[in-house]
């Protein structure tokens, strides 16, 4: 069933993150009304600062936690980019997350945990922070930074927007690959409690006026 797809599959639109735990692609953030995620958000000189005046902006969506919701595990939203021959390079910063709680955070709803200094080393031993940002506020991380979103035990959803700001080079396949996800399928509109009662009404006149049909001719004389 669908619930069953969303947990091992996923589609382009949503995915089933971790038990409780959704990631949704809102086309609204698309709009003029959200224009300035791509150029003016006050957090943009921190990101030109981070990843140089080409930054852009690669995806965004909101991953929403339902009371209930499990502790994901420890990851980092991406790998680090190897190069220049050596084992132990590690590359400047090449993407950066924003996230934005749309409430105010607490321990309760399940904020985000972070390992301080593993965007360098993923296995680094470090004491985790757990910050709780109020609703409109931002937390910017390096995308290879270790991480976990806490199980939400309060009894509310937590909403969190995240906006993802990359160097010019870089493509996300692993999260956002449309080769690993297929697009939702269309769900049929059920029709609303006036738009039932129309049609019910019609199909009711159109019933009386076919049997007065068949009644008139039943009464019509014959030669």
């Amino acid at each position: 069933d669908l619930q069953e797809k969303l947990q091992d599959l996923g589609f382009m639109e949503i995915k089933m993150r971790n038990t409780g735990r959704y990631d949704l692609q809102l086309p609204e953030l698309r709009t003029e009304s959200f224009s300035f995620l791509f150029e003016t958000a006050p957090w943009m000189p921190l990101v030109r600062a981070a990843l140089g005046a080409e930054a852009q902006l690669t995806h965004f969506g909101c991953m929403l936690s339902f009371p209930g919701s499990a502790t994901q595990p420890w990851h980092s939203d991406g790998p680090h980019i190897r190069g220049c021959g050596e084992g132990d390079f590690v590359a400047p910063c090449h993407a950066i997350n924003v996230f934005v709680p749309l409430v105010d955070m607490t321990l309760a709803l399940g904020p985000t945990e972070f390992v301080p200094g593993t965007h360098f080393d993923f296995d680094l031993k470090a004491p985790s922070r757990t910050p709780t940002v109020k609703a409109g506020g931002a937390l910017l991380f390096d995308y290879r930074l270790k991480h976990r979103g806490l199980g939400n035990s309060a009894g509310e959803e937590r909403p969190l927007l995240y906006i993802t700001y990359a160097r010019p080079f870089f493509l996300d396949v692993y999260n956002f690959d449309r080769k690993r996800y297929a697009a939702l399928p269309e769900v049929e509109v059920h029709a609303s409690r006036e738009e039932r009662i129309a049609k019910r009404q019609k199909r009711e006149a159109q019933l009386v006026q076919s049997q007065s049909t068949d009644q008139s001719s039943t009464d019509r004389p014959t030669d």
